[in-house]
């Protein structure tokens, strides 16, 4: 058993669900409505004692469900009163820690590694190691992996809405980019690097054609609606077109990466500002325009120069330079 969150009418609402086994599939079914709080059903007699109210245990057997109360525990667990939850915290994590899960024989680890997608082993390793380089994606060994052995595809999902949570806010995007292998439709060196200096308008219609493409695939019952993007899928659309990249710090690992190359000539100037004037001429726009430009605007004007001035590509060293200086003054200041 799992607990599901559902958006239903735009609300969140959460129900104990299990996954089964369907002929040769793992599906999944709602077992308990336990509406928009599941706190509701939490009973606390006194002290720092706390149980689950029976008439989940009665619904549960109503669906031909024997209710395992270490099961229901860990499933309400998140909604217990944050006193009671700092007591029972370390005891569960000693538990864990005496009992370790045990480990999958080979054969489980060709079923899990049939059973799961391409797309679910990106997001562990992001999520895992915080790397956009995934060339080990495809060799990530299965105690990594072992948490989905035997999960149906909406637990599996349930499980990365949790996981997902450790994302900081300047992450969101660049994990979107990475986990949809956007980098792959790329010859630019800098494409598993900085994303941000590619074409926008070519790395939004890639990412569109592949999260259509990944919705039918991970979510075949989607076409009996007509290709309709699953609601799960409509998560990821969100992070993406509602995030920027990294911003300043992901474009100071790149300019530090750029200038250790080119050490011998010149050491970074960090946190140095410039004046309107110098960064009218480098922009190359006039001081209304420069006021008027808000965040993006100058990410994209920045993107579009260092494409031109990047010396990799025949661009000027020194300009790549008085460019990046420029774009950092530009970004503080907003």
């Amino acid at each position: 058993m799992y607990l599901a969150r559902r958006t239903i009418n735009g609300k969140p609402r959460y129900f104990i669900a299990e996954s089964y086994r369907s002929g040769r599939e793992l599906a999944s079914r709602d077992l308990v409505d336990l509406g928009p709080d599941p706190e509701d059903f939490i009973v606390y007699p006194g002290g720092n004692a706390y149980y689950i109210h029976e008439v989940v245990s009665e619904k549960l057997l109503d669906r031909g469900v024997d209710p395992d109360l270490d099961e229901l525990d860990r499933i309400f667990l998140p909604f217990i009163r944050p006193d009671i939850r700092r007591i029972i915290d370390p005891l569960r994590e000693r538990a864990r820690a005496m009992n370790p899960a045990a480990r999958l024989s080979p054969a489980q680890v060709d079923e899990l590694d049939a059973q799961l997608h391409i797309f679910d082993k990106r997001r562990v390793h992001f999520l895992r190691f915080g790397q956009m380089e995934q060339g080990n994606v495809g060799r990530l060994p299965p105690a990594l992996l072992r948490r989905f052995y035997r999960k149906s595809r909406d637990e599996i999902e349930q499980d990365f809405m949790a996981m997902e949570h450790i994302l900081k806010e300047r992450e969101i995007k660049i994990y979107v980019y990475v986990i949809f292998d956007l980098q792959r439709f790329f010859t630019r060196h800098f494409a598993r690097s900085a994303p941000q200096l590619l074409e926008q308008e070519e790395v939004d219609r890639r990412f569109v054609d592949e999260i259509c493409r990944l919705n039918l695939v991970l979510f075949p019952g989607q076409r009996r609606r007509g290709a309709r993007l699953h609601e799960y899928m409509q998560r990821y659309l969100c992070m993406y077109f509602d995030h920027e990249y990294a911003g300043a710090s992901l474009m100071e690992d790149y300019l530090r990466e750029f200038m250790d190359r080119h050490r011998a000539h010149f050491q970074p100037a960090a946190g140095r500002s410039v004046s309107d004037e110098k960064a009218q001429r480098v922009f190359g726009v006039s001081r209304q325009e420069l006021r008027a430009m808000s965040r993006r605007d100058i990410i994209r004007r920045y993107r579009r120069l260092a494409r031109r001035h990047h010396p990799d590509h025949g661009g000027s060293h020194e300009k790549f330079v008085e460019l990046n200086e420029v774009f950092q003054s530009l970004i503080r200041r907003r």
